[in-house]
């Protein structure tokens, strides 16, 4: 039996209008799918593909939760239209 993938092991596929969000920008980088960044996360999917496609502001608990697991600050999570 094989292993799951873990993150960095998967091969990143982004399907999305435009400019990809930075938070699936991030996700991609990590070579995890999105359903396993969900798991190591505590997000559900259905929420974490919501903010990945800017249907919805990232709450400030996911984004704590998303920053401890990618090593990065809030402020890397934000696409450049939101900083304004």
């Amino acid at each position: 039996m094989t292993e799951p993938p873990r993150l960095g092991q998967a091969i990143p596929i982004i399907a999305t209008r435009g400019r990809a969000s930075a938070l699936r920008q991030m996700i991609a980088r990590s070579g995890a799918p999105m359903y396993h960044v969900a798991g190591l996360s505590g997000i559900d999917p259905s929420t974490l593909s919501k903010y990945a496609n800017r249907r919805m502001p990232i709450r400030h608990h996911h984004m704590l939760s998303l920053c401890t697991l990618f090593e990065c600050e809030p402020e890397d999570l934000l696409d450049e239209s939101d900083e304004e």
